[in-house]
């Protein structure tokens, strides 16, 4: 009986994240057999940095806050603000 064994690198592009299924094939001149592989690629999650509650009083109407946010691997930040207790009266500038 002959083992062989073969090193397989698989490495996922810079942006993508989740999972690949691999289907890998082996075969002799007689036979042939597969297995599939689940191959997962993961991404840390940014954390933004804390931002404290914040007033407005109708003399002062605007709050101008700072966003900023770390990310493990060096990856662009963007950010996206949601008002939750939104009525007509307010409005959200991004």
């Amino acid at each position: 009986m002959l083992n062989s064994t073969l090193n397989l690198s698989l490495s996922a592009p810079a942006s993508y994240v989740g999972t690949i299924e691999v289907t890998i094939h082996a075969a002799t001149a007689n036979a042939a057999s597969a297995q599939s592989i689940l191959f997962s690629s993961t991404d840390t999650p940014r954390v933004p940095n804390p931002v404290p509650a914040q007033t407005v009083s109708l003399s002062n109407p605007t709050v101008t806050l700072t966003l900023g946010a770390t990310d493990a691997e060096n990856d662009p930040v963007t950010y996206r603000a949601v008002a939750k207790a939104y009525g007509p009266e307010y409005a959200l500038q991004q």
